[in-house]
């Protein structure tokens, strides 16, 4: 029988199965030699072959088990080095093997979380298999754990007057405050630093970083609860052009919340972002004229707000049928036609 070529080696391997020149250690030392020449059609149709055998050697089947876990790991790490990786095979190559223990396929699989594009693409799946990699062991598992805990903090050490240097501190500040990296990894969790942090972030010209830090001070994070505090930070957001903090800063002088309360001061928040043509804006100043609040109750004032912001809404926003019922109560009181068709054919 001819042994040139992975299906004849295959077979020799089999031949010494069975019958008079049954032979183990021969039989698994020509699947050896089958698996040196395989490709991954060779393996499918091996498998598929003994799958279908009964009574199987059982230190054969074994070995046959630990060959194509080797196959598809060799594979695996063929592909990832393509130009364009198909990481669904690449995923499948490797799930089996990783969660047998491999460390190597640990690690291989946690790169393929790391680098894919959605849906595969998953932080905690890739913080969890490099960690599962450096737990068993695997070098390179371990030197990128220890490299991604230092990254934020060598960005930190060389911020100078760059484009994003506001946003390095913003991201290093998240970092301390989780107790992780933005991709799951470990990290040290220090809140005063991350303030310390948030602090530059916002001097640099990041207001995120200053919402950051009223979310700290609002639900008591690592300091004491401070909602004057955190009011603060949220109305130096607002005054800087965050229309988001606009919207925040806005609703606590409506509640009172850390505060005293001062509707005016709310209104003049939310008309702030709705004239950016924030959608969330356009919806509070529309009710703050539905309702009174801050001004005089002004039902075709509130709907033209209204309107705006269903006409810039995402038809598929959960949000979009809030405002669709408050502009639905004020329609049920005024003869508007028309805008009832345009209402029924945004939500259509």
């Amino acid at each position: 029988m001819s042994s040139g070529n992975a299906k004849g080696r295959f077979e020799m391997a089999l031949s010494f199965l069975e019958g008079p020149d049954k032979d183990i250690e021969q039989a698994v030392k020509w699947l050896d030699k089958a698996f040196e020449v395989a490709d991954a059609g060779n393996v499918v149709e091996f498998s598929s072959q003994l799958m279908q055998m009964e009574g199987l050697n059982e230190q054969f089947k074994a070995h046959f088990v630990t060959k194509i876990g080797e196959k598809s790991l060799e594979a695996a790490k063929e592909a990832l080095e393509a130009d364009d990786p198909d990481y669904e095979s690449i995923e499948s190559l490797l799930k089996d093997l990783a969660e047998a223990g491999k460390a190597e396929a640990q690690y291989c699989l946690a790169k393929v979380y790391r680098d894919a594009d959605d849906p595969i693409q998953d932080n905690e799946k890739y913080a969890e298999w490099l960690q599962k990699a450096a737990a068993n062991g695997w070098e390179e598992a371990k030197e990128e754990l220890e490299n991604d805990a230092k990254l934020t903090d060598e960005w930190v050490d060389n911020v100078g007057s760059g484009p994003f240097d506001s946003k390095v501190y913003c991201i290093a500040g998240m970092e301390y405050r989780a107790g992780k990296t933005l991709r799951g990894l470990p990290h040290e969790k220090d809140i005063l630093k991350a303030i310390e942090l948030y602090e530059k972030g916002f001097d640099a010209g990041d207001t995120q970083c200053a919402r950051e830090l009223s979310d700290i001070f609002e639900t008591g994070d690592g300091v004491q609860v401070d909602l004057a505090k955190a009011h603060e930070w949220m109305l130096k957001a607002a005054e800087k052009g965050d229309a988001y903090a606009m919207i925040l800063a806005g609703k606590n002088f409506l509640r009172g919340k850390g505060i005293d309360k001062d509707a005016m001061k709310a209104v003049s928040l939310f008309r702030k972002a709705a004239d950016t043509g924030n959608v969330t804006g356009q919806s509070f100043l529309g009710a703050c004229f539905k309702y009174g609040w801050g001004v005089a109750q002004d039902g075709a004032e509130a709907a033209k707000w209204y309107e705006k912001a269903i006409h810039a809404e995402s038809k598929d926003s959960e949000s979009l049928y809030d405002v669709m019922y408050e502009l639905s109560a004020l329609l049920s009181n005024r003869a508007d036609s028309n805008l009832s068709f345009l209402v029924a054919c945004k939500i259509s």
